[in-house]
This record gives structure tokens, C-alpha cells and sequence, in this order.
């Protein structure tokens, strides 16, 4: 811009160096810095300019932010198209700004442009034919046919070939999806129509199955609640548990912000290197013979049946059953598990399946990948999954419990074990 100004162009105003553009006017420096995670402090930033701000974590936003502390007039821009990733500056930027047009938030100074399709255009595939999805993520595109044209050549390829889904959804209609690959378990843009706020009330009363997978105890556990209410529809609610000293590892290593999802409730930190299997089994049973606050008592459920994978999860499962609960074994195996892995993904295709608020969840249908055995038996392969799948695990533990019901009744059936 300056190059191309010849007001602005001549040397008693900037000085375009190699490192940085200086202003003589007002002896201020634009200075481009690298992402570093503790080398972004201690600079004073008169105005700070954060592009494709959705490919790092909130870190450098944040610092700049408190650079800024001491001026009167802050100014800050932040640019960026979606990411897949979850560990993502721009997602909180995205909500914050969303809040504030929305008066939840009161902030004069906040101006934001936000370019994403409405909420009825994210269902359905509809991003797959409907032409306003690509109008309204790219309002560039209704002044000029030809880069409508190209986005609408991308679009077809993307429809084509599910591996370049994940770009063309990301870049080109700001839809946040992961998903690179054919043997994804399900589209994140299917699960997440399903969600639905808390209600405890809904939950009284009601015949419940829990699924768990204790996996290593250095790794993340997981527990979920399923049941089937009187319109066919099924209700979930997975809580996931990970060792307290690894969560600054693993949020690293994982890219996913365990911070956030403690906070928000989807996760709980127990133990130190390893997971306190103590705390997962009294968050089950309760605090003593009463049940207090165990789920039964939180929720005023029946746990029917708990269903579990055998590894690492022997020693729990003889507390549950001593606690008075039956515990029944699901083997990890094709032929066991292609049923209700099938019947999940069904019932959510059909939105016949709604799962209590959870982000950790959502991350974890994201990275799910699934594997086929010689007659077509599909599963979750944690190994060739992307990142961490406990969660989905175990609601598919708990959907198997489920489905047994709804086929023979609860009992009139047995555990095939190979």
C-alpha cells in the first residue's frame, strides 16, 4: 500500500526496510512477529494486526491485548477464515463478537464483520447446492461472477472427494469441520444439530445404561449415560476424565484447550500422572452406601446396566458390582460393536439422537475414524482415529446396552464374547 501511494511512498514519511516499516511522522515501527509462546510479552503494542488468527491458539491475541493496558485508544484487528482445529484464537473472538450484536455483551468499541451461512444452511448438506451459503461467507463472490464460479467448481469437487471437503468447508464457507479421509465415523456438521441444552429435569425418573472406557490410566476415561425416551428418540450425556498433572501436556500434544472444557463441564482433572480411578468410580456410585451424589442420586436415574471394556477396568468394575450395579462385558470387537456403532450414526443421521451441551464430544465425533473387518463390520479404530475418541467409546458401550432392550429386552439377552 505504501509502495503503491505516492504521497506515502517518499522517504521523509516511511522507510520500508527488510524487517520492518518505520514511520517518520511518528517515530512508530510496524514490526511482523513470529509465533512464539513466550516471547510475545513485554512489548508495547500502539496497534496490532492478527492474521489468519484461527491457525494459533489465543495466546498472542492475548498478549497484545495486554500490551495495551495503558492506552486510552486500543486498537486491534483480527483476521481470519475457519480452522478445524479446536485449540482456535479465533473461536472466542467469533463468540465474543456474536454476543455483543447480540446485546449479551455490552461493548461500543467492538466492530466486527462476521461472514458465515445462517444455521439453517449448515444442516441438511445444504452447503452442497444452495448457492447463498457461498454468497454469504463470500461477499466478494456477488461482485465478481468469476470468483463465484471458481468457489462453485471447488464446491463440486468437495462433494466429489470427501478429502477435500475439509478445506473448501473451512476456506471457502467459514463451516468449521474435520474430517480429511473416507473412513470418517460421521460429518461433525450432522452431530452437532443434536445438541441440546442441560435439563435435569428431563432426566428424572428415567431407565438409564452407562457405557465407560477406562482405557491406560495415563489417557483419557470416559463415561456415558444413555437412555430412550418415550418418542423414540435417544438422550445422552458423557462426562470425560483426564489426569490433573498431564492436562498442560496433553493440551499441547493434543491441541484441544482441556482448560476450557473443565470449565465448562465436559471434563474433570482427577489424580496426578494417572487417572484416580477412585474419583470416576465415587462419581458413578457416590460418596457412601446412600448413593449421595453419585449419578443415580444427581440425576434421579436407574442405572439399568453398565457396560465396559475389560481393559484396565477389572478392579472398577468389582466396586460397581459390589455397589449393587450390573456390570456386563463388551467385547472391542467387530462383530460385537458394528451394531450399535451402526445405530448411532442412524439415529443422528435421522436427528432422532440429541447429547446434553459438550464440546469434548464434539471433538471426539471429529476425530473418529472407523474400520471395516472382512464382512463389511464397521467400528472405531482408536489407533487410526485422529486424536482422542474415549467418549465416543464409550456412548457406543452404552448404545450397545441400549439396542440389547430395544431387540430382546433387557433380560432376555446375553454378551457375545469371542
Amino acid at each position: 500500500m505504501i509502495k503503491s501511494s505516492p504521497l506515502l511512498a517518499e522517504e521523509n514519511i516511511f522507510k520500508v526496510l527488510r524487517s520492518e516499516i518505520r514511520c517518520v511522522l511518528t517515530d512508530s515501527e510496524y514490526i511482523p512477529l513470529a509465533y512464539s509462546e513466550d516471547r510475545m510479552d513485554g512489548k508495547l503494542a500502539n496497534a496490532f494486526l492478527a492474521d489468519e488468527a484461527g491457525a494459533m491458539d489465543s495466546y498472542p491475541i492475548e498478549a497484545m491485548r495486554s500490551s495495551q493496558i495503558t492506552l486510552f485508544n486500543k486498537l486491534g484487528i483480527i483476521i481470519s477464515t475457519q480452522y478445524p482445529n479446536d485449540n482456535n484464537g479465533m473461536i472466542d473472538e467469533i463468540d465474543i463478537s456474536k454476543k455483543v450484536l447480540d446485546g449479551l455483551i455490552e461493548n461500543k468499541r467492538r466492530f466486527s464483520l462476521l461472514y458465515e451461512p445462517d444455521e439453517k444452511y449448515m444442516q441438511d448438506d445444504l452447503w452442497q447446492t444452495e448457492d447463498l451459503v457461498i454468497y454469504q461467507s463470500n461477499p466478494v463472490a456477488v461482485a465478481h461472477k468469476y470468483i463465484f464460479e471458481a468457489i462453485k467448481e471447488m464446491r463440486e469437487m468437495a462433494v466429489l472427494y470427501e478429502n477435500k471437503r475439509e478445506n473448501y468447508l473451512c476456506k471457502h464457507n467459514n463451516i468449521k469441520y474435520k474430517g480429511l479421509g473416507v473412513e470418517g465415523y460421521i460429518e461433525i456438521t450432522k452431530v452437532r444439530p443434536c445438541k441440546v441444552k442441560e435439563n435435569l429435569e428431563f432426566w428424572k425418573g428415567r431407565t438409564v445404561y452407562l457405557g465407560i472406557d477406562l482405557s491406560m490410566s495415563d489417557d483419557n476415561v470416559c463415561v456415558a449415560m444413555i437412555c430412550i425416551d418415550e418418542f423414540g428418540f435417544i438422550h445422552a450425556k458423557v462426562w470425560g476424565f483426564i489426569p490433573k498433572d498431564k492436562k498442560r501436556i496433553k493440551t499441547k500434544k493434543e491441541d484441544v484447550d482441556y482448560d476450557k472444557l473443565i470449565k465448562l463441564g465436559a471434563c474433570f482433572e482427577c489424580g496426578d500422572e494417572v487417572i484416580d480411578y477412585g474419583f470416576i468410580e465415587t462419581f458413578i456410585i457416590g460418596e457412601d452406601e446412600t448413593g449421595k451424589n453419585g449419578i443415580q442420586d444427581k440425576y434421579s436415574v436407574e442405572i439399568k446396566q453398565i457396560g465396559y471394556d475389560r481393559w484396565n477396568a477389572i478392579s472398577t468394575v468389582q466396586k460397581l458390582e459390589k455397589a449393587g450395579y450390573e456390570c456386563v462385558e463388551i467385547k472391542q470387537h467387530s462383530s460385537v460393536l458394528h451394531m450399535p456403532t451402526k445405530l448411532l450414526r442412524e439415529y443422528i443421521l435421522k436427528k432422532k439422537f440429541n447429547y446434553d451441551e459438550n464440546l469434548m464430544l464434539e471433538i471426539n465425533f471429529q476425530n473418529a475414524k472407523c474400520t471395516e473387518d472382512t464382512n463389511k463390520n464397521k467400528y472405531v479404530n482408536k489407533k487410526k482415529s485422529s486424536g482422542k475418541v474415549d467418549q465416543v467409546v464409550g456412548l457406543i458401550n452404552a448404545t450397545y446396552l441400549l439396542q440389547q432392550e430395544m431387540l430382546f429386552g433387557v433380560d432376555d439377552f446375553t454378551v457375545q464374547v469371542i
